[in-house]
């Protein structure tokens, strides 16, 4: 592997004397970083001078022109470079002859963004290349002020590990292109032939979409898109289209803003993409997640109202298992989905070999007396009584709750300390249940009201389960019609 970093000597200033500089730390570790993966000493290099003569700069650029990838670390200073400019498009040139001839070895440019510059800054011969690829961004966007805070070791350890796991992600990349320069792949990577949608999303939601991109390729899969979305809106919609064809999934990303508008269109890339993604599903089946945060609020009314129809509107949840939860619970899912089908053991009848199962399904905070006597009364009933588990990791709480949901007999949600939101999130888990393996309907679903009162309980109704409002204290009566529909269930 032969790669040359192309950059310029403002941007490899240390900020503190005695220090590295930015350049010489993202050299140094991504040379590190290569090598684990690759088992070998990859050749990384760049021009330390960087104070060239002609003569010099000629010898430079014919290296240059021999390296198999080109990173260029992107800056205001860089585009404004006349020599760096020229490195990258004589590069560019040299990329595009080599994937016209076949006897030539493939070559690749990554473009390495330090801090974000204005595409009306960059000139024309670079910023049309600049277009074609996906960039690693080395900065985050301040939401409120929308200020790039650029990823540095030396702004504290917040900033130092996402610099860390973006010179990861890069490395891997590198390591696993489409094609190789030396004619095949160096990383072991395991193939299982499916393919990702993974929709572009909203500054809130980088992280997080590239730390779910980073889970999937590790384990084979090949995300979509491949390269930067067109601005125009048609060809925005094309690009997408042309994109979930050939996805075996698709998996979007919701947050607390609305997100950019193509040209010629009156709705976001995040609303578009849900869109063609619904209508993808409606002809082809296509599968697809929906992910929120767990208590994401939007920041304005348009965003207000494009969660609000995902909720309510039936074309746009078309196909989409709606998440909201922790990234975690997302990845599972998404990762159980992707996985190669098995023949599933069938489950012996929940209650053939012992009494009524209860799932009885509560928030963290809702712990107290009242649940307990619930809990109590049931088991006095002659249930066996199980509560949402919370110790452990996210994947042993989520794999304990969708076990319960394939063998209980009955559920309870128990409405107290949660969200409205959170009782649809749970009603919906039981709608899924038999993609976890179960193989009958419940015998009966219950949602118990309870304290503390807010504006919203007094409105709750569902035709998913029956609703039951108890006070402070439990009255066994209002639990009595479950409790006889569940053991006439099971007698």
């Amino acid at each position: 592997m032969d790669i040359f970093i192309s950059y310029t000597h403002i941007d490899n200033q240390p900020l503190t004397e005695g220090q590295q500089g930015w350049i010489a730390q993202f050299h140094r570790l991504l040379e590190i970083r290569l090598a684990m993966l690759l088992g070998e000493q990859p050749k990384v290099w760049r021009d330390l001078k960087l104070n060239r003569t002609d003569d010099l700069s000629e010898a430079i650029m014919e290296q240059l022109l021999r390296a198999g990838i080109l990173v260029s670390v992107v800056s205001p200073r860089y585009v404004k470079s006349e020599w760096c400019v020229r490195e990258a498009t004589e590069y560019l040139k040299r990329t595009e002859q080599a994937s016209a001839e076949s006897n030539q070895l493939p070559r690749r440019w990554v473009k390495v963004v330090k801090t974000p510059v204005p595409p009306t800054e960059v000139p024309d011969q670079l910023r049309q290349g600049m277009e074609k690829v996906l960039g690693f961004n080395f900065y985050r966007l301040d939401p409120e002020t929308g200020r790039p805070h650029e990823f540095d070791t030396e702004f504290g350890p917040e900033y130092k590990l996402l610099f860390l796991q973006q010179i990861y992600d890069l490395a891997y990349d590198l390591c696993n292109p489409p094609k190789r320069a030396n004619g095949a792949a160096k990383l072991p990577k395991l193939q299982s032939g499916r393919t990702v949608y993974l929709a572009t999303t909203t500054s809130d939601l980088q992280e997080e979409r590239q730390l779910l991109a980073r889970e999937l390729q590790e384990r084979g899969h090949n995300i979509l898109p491949e390269a930067p979305q067109p601005t125009l809106g048609t060809e925005f919609e094309a690009a997408v289209r042309a994109d979930l064809a050939k996805s075996d999934l698709a998996v979007q990303l919701v947050g607390s803003r609305y997100g950019l508008i193509p040209e010629d269109s009156a709705e976001s890339v995040v609303e578009l993409q849900n869109r063609l993604a619904a209508e993808r599903s409606a002809s082809n089946g296509l599968a697809r997640f929906l992910w929120m945060p767990r208590g994401v609020i939007p920041k304005d009314e348009r965003q207000r109202a494009f969660t609000q129809r995902l909720f309510e509107d039936a074309a746009a949840q078309k196909g989409a298992e709606i998440v909201q939860d922790s990234l975690e619970r997302l990845k599972i899912l998404v990762l159980d989905k992707l996985a190669p089908p098995a023949a599933k053991p069938v489950p012996p009848p929940p209650s053939a070999t012992g009494p009524n199962r209860v799932y009885l399904i509560c928030d963290r905070a809702d712990e107290g007396p009242l649940i307990d006597a619930i809990e109590d009364h049931l088991f006095d009933q002659g249930f066996e009584v199980n509560r949402t588990n919370f110790e452990g990791s996210e994947a042993e709480v989520s794999a304990a709750h969708r076990q319960h949901l394939q063998l209980s007999d009955a559920v309870i949600v128990y409405y107290g300390a949660g969200s409205r939101g959170w009782v649809d999130m749970k009603l919906l888990d039981l709608a899924q249940a038999p993609g976890y393996g179960r193989t009958k309907p419940f015998s009966g679903v219950l949602v118990c009201v309870v304290p503390p009162e807010d504006k919203v309980k007094p409105r709750f109704r569902t035709h998913a389960a029956e609703v039951v409002r108890l006070g402070e204290t439990l009255q066994p009566e209002l639990l009595a019609p479950f409790v006889q529909k569940v053991k006439g269930a099971g007698a």
